[in-house]
């Protein structure tokens, strides 16, 4: 059974912002940007709303809730790439863009699936851009807010291509300390 703590916490999807009892908490993303991990270098407001709509087309697929009619041709081959990846890894879908807090630490995130693979729980992060090294820590952010009966989750990361294909990664918790860093940083900058 997934462990985690979400109750009292209020996400604001427009602002993408995290309350909890009034005491806002920094979000992942947010905190990766704010120490200069994230690099919106390349970053592009098209790219941005393309991946948002296929990361959603992946969302309602998993919710058996998706109208085939009005996927755009050039998605297409993201949500294909996804429908191959849960049937080759054989993934088991648990969770769907599952938000969560942890309560020491206070800062959250929303994961974008918890799963289940070959019966070992795994925290799933969709890409559908190029392979980014920043993923690696907001990852480990995420996998340190869940457990799965008690221990810590698996973590990956499925990079979706536009040739229809995906590339799975795996992310181990080597890079802790890092992460830790930057939660770090966010509290100094807050203070």
């Amino acid at each position: 059974m997934w462990e985690y703590h979400s109750e009292g916490m209020i996400y604001d999807d427009a602002e993408h912002t995290y309350t909890m009892e009034g005491r806002k908490l920094s979000g992942v993303t947010t905190m990766l940007q704010n120490c200069g991990i994230i690099n919106n270098r390349f970053y592009t407001e098209a790219g941005a709303e393309n991946g948002k709509r296929r990361h959603y087309l992946c969302e309602l697929y998993d919710k058996d809730n998706l109208n085939w009619e009005t996927i755009g041709e050039a998605d297409y081959p993201y949500l294909e790439g996804w429908i191959k990846a849960r049937e080759e890894m054989k993934i088991e879908i648990q969770g769907i863009e599952v938000g969560a807090y942890h309560p020491l630490l206070f800062y959250a995130g929303r994961v974008d699936r918890l799963v289940l693979i070959d019966g070992k729980p795994y925290i799933i992060d969709i890409k559908t851009g190029a392979i980014n090294k920043a993923t690696e820590l907001q990852l480990i952010l995420y996998g340190m807010m869940f457990t799965y009966n008690g221990e810590r989750a698996g973590l990956k990361t499925i990079y979706l291509q536009k040739n229809g294909r995906y590339k799975p990664r795996e992310v181990n918790y080597e890079d802790e300390r890092f992460a830790m860093s930057v939660i770090r940083v966010e509290q100094f900058k807050n203070r």
